[in-house]
């Protein structure tokens, strides 16, 4: 008898345990989405803001080129610049001239990548050609690298 009232007791307590752990399931389920919903609402929350930063930019750029502040020679408005971007688009001239500046990015990285290897490898492979050109590289990594672009500019044409 205390064996069977042990064993119904062992059984009520598994049961009851299970209907706990139901019970906390349920109660965990609405934070769970609440904590999704507030996750949602963040990230809406930032987009809209990040939206409305850029808006405010388009405008204040636009504002700006139109009283004069901002010489629309050099710095071109978002106006003037979406409409030649939709007559290149519609003329079919965007698409070749996409083409051809993303096929001369990926040719100069091919390339400078190749070079700039080679080079390191020559130093690796000669201690005493890494030594000569080692003040050479300390004067040019010293210098400002936009100081460069206009004298490669000027050897090269």
């Amino acid at each position: 008898m205390k064996i069977e009232s042990e064993a119904t007791f062992l059984k009520s307590a598994v049961i009851e345990n299970l209907l706990h752990k139901k019970e906390a399931h349920r109660a965990e389920a609405p934070v769970i989405q609440d904590e999704e919903l507030q996750e949602r609402r963040s990230q809406r929350f930032v987009m809209m803001g990040r939206l409305l930063i850029t808006l405010l930019v388009l405008v204040v750029w636009e504002g700006f080129t139109r009283i004069g502040w901002l010489d629309s020679y050099y710095w071109s408005s978002p106006v003037t610049i979406a409409q030649t971007a939709w007559i290149q688009a519609t003329q079919n001239h965007l698409l070749s001239d996409m083409l051809y500046t993303s096929g001369s990015t990926i040719i100069g990285f091919v390339a400078g990548t190749a070079i700039g290897a080679a080079i390191g490898l020559s130093f690796w492979w000669s201690k005493q050609y890494a030594l000569i050109s080692e003040p050479f590289l300390i004067i040019l990594n010293a210098m400002p690298k936009l100081a460069l672009a206009p004298i490669i500019v000027i050897l090269l044409g």
